[in-house]
């Protein structure tokens, strides 16, 4: 007997497809996945199978989701986009209402797109979710630490592409990464609100300390606010909270932070050595020193320096094998 397809069966069809090869997937190859799941996505909606256009068979928000999940996966401005027409389509429709983690998607699409407009697009869907959240008291679109920790990497991608052409685009972009240090506060101080759903998180933390290291302008201010959270960082630890203990990723963006934004004048540089070796010196005590975290070392001391640290990195390994 042939068994008609169910909704079911088609969100496990879109989410294999959007899943396969996880995150080795890019460009070229994630865009035809995605092209799949959408094709499979307007199969459900234009379907003649009757058990297709039965009630409650209709294509779902997960099914959406697993699409948009797809899309979110390729990282340029014409999947975003995509994701963006899906959403309206959601919304217009009025049968599968987007959710959280429709638009915590969205807001991924467009954070990794590394698009001139993916700051300001993300932060367009961070303060809907608000509003909806605010008028209609739904749940399930209130901001999640998900949905800040989205919107920071925003920054941080867009931020990385800047960086490693060490210039901004136009005047409009320069304004507004100028204020990204005073958005990053802002964002962290309704995080820490006691009525918040989403407390800061360690993934929080490091992707703040990420953009912080990348900051092209107003370097003194990131560098300020990287030693402010990494002190928290420790003091929370210190405290019992492991949640917000430093790992790998803290010690290479602060080690980048010194690297990036720390003053480079001869008078500073002992200053600067300094504030590395503290960094290092905590990460060696935590057994957490990796290849890029003596990259990023290399580039923040100076050249006497790093050779003391790498000695005194290399006497501690030795003492731990005996």
């Amino acid at each position: 007997l042939g068994m008609a397809p169910d909704v079911r069966s088609y969100n496990a069809v879109i989410d294999a497809y959007a899943r396969e090869k996880g995150k080795r997937r890019y460009g070229d190859e994630a865009a035809r996945a995605a092209e799949r799941c959408e094709a499979l996505l307007d199969e459900m909606i234009n379907s003649d199978c009757e058990p297709l256009q039965r009630g409650g068979m209709r294509p779902t928000a997960a099914t959406y989701n697993a699409v948009l999940n797809a899309w979110s996966r390729v990282g340029d401005r014409r999947a975003a986009t995509r994701a963006e027409t899906l959403v309206r389509q959601m919304e217009d429709a009025g049968t599968a209402m987007p959710n959280g983690i429709t638009y915590n998607t969205l807001m991924s699409a467009w954070a990794r797109s590394g698009d001139a407009a993916g700051p300001r697009r993300s932060r367009e869907i961070f303060d809907r979710m608000g509003a909806i959240h605010a008028e209609t008291r739904q749940t399930d679109v209130r901001p999640s630490a998900l949905t800040y920790n989205t919107l920071i990497n925003a920054y941080a991608v867009r931020l990385t592409k800047l960086h490693q052409r060490r210039k901004i685009d136009d005047d409009a972009e320069t304004s507004a990464f100028d204020t990204v240090v005073d958005e990053l506060r802002d964002l962290l101080a309704q995080m820490r609100r006691p009525d918040t759903a989403a407390p800061p998180d360690r993934v929080t933390y490091n992707t703040v300390l990420r953009v912080c290291s990348q900051t092209l302008t107003r370097r003194r201010e990131g560098m300020d606010l990287a030693m402010e959270l990494f002190e928290e960082m420790n003091a929370a630890a210190q405290g019992g909270d492991r949640r917000l203990a430093p790992d790998s990723h803290t010690y290479g963006n602060m080690l980048a932070c010194v690297a990036n934004l720390a003053e480079t004048e001869d008078s500073n540089v002992k200053a600067r050595d300094a504030c590395a070796d503290t960094i290092f010196t905590a990460c060696m005590k935590a057994g957490r020193v990796s290849g890029i975290i003596l990259k990023n070392l290399k580039r923040a001391v100076s050249e006497e320096e790093y050779v003391r640290l790498g000695l005194e990195w290399r006497r501690k390994q030795r003492g731990e094998r005996k």
